[in-house]
């Protein structure tokens, strides 16, 4: 009987010490693959392929986001676009991050520094992660 007790006490804290590694590995899944998102998105702006961009954009506001970016004659550059940082909530689905970049508006040739703050969900049904745009802070003053 006692040998019993003690086989099912190791099996216990076998399964208990699984499923913990199996949360943490997921937790860390989650968090590549949002910070992959937040990056992949920084660099498809950077580099000027906002249709790319677009693939993170809310589907919500992807007409709004599109109309910006191919404004005339008032072009937005961006010249440099760094992820800060990007912290995962407790919910499952919800990760925040902030991002500095640099932009040219032309024709003004004034380059600005802003920073963004970004709440990414993740979408099941695309297996996606998105995000809402602040792009008020993209199109700045007017000149």
């Amino acid at each position: 009987m006692q040998r019993n007790s003690t086989a099912l006490a190791l099996i216990a804290l076998g399964t208990l010490t699984a499923c913990l590694n199996l949360g943490h590995r997921l937790e860390g899944e989650r968090e590549y693959r949002v910070k992959d998102a937040v990056e992949a998105y920084a660099n498809s702006l950077r580099w000027g392929r906002i249709e790319t961009a677009l693939r993170w954009v809310d589907p919500e506001v992807r007409e709004g986001f599109v109309s910006f970016a191919q404004q005339e004659p008032t072009t937005v550059q961006f010249t440099d676009y760094a992820v800060q940082t990007v912290e995962l909530a407790e919910d499952p689905n919800r990760a925040d991050a902030w991002v500095r970049f640099e932009m040219i508006r032309l024709p003004a040739l004034q380059e600005r520094s802003v920073v963004e703050h970004q709440i990414w969900k993740y979408h099941h049904e695309t297996k996606t992660w998105f995000f809402r745009p602040d792009v008020g802070l993209y199109q700045g003053p007017r000149r």
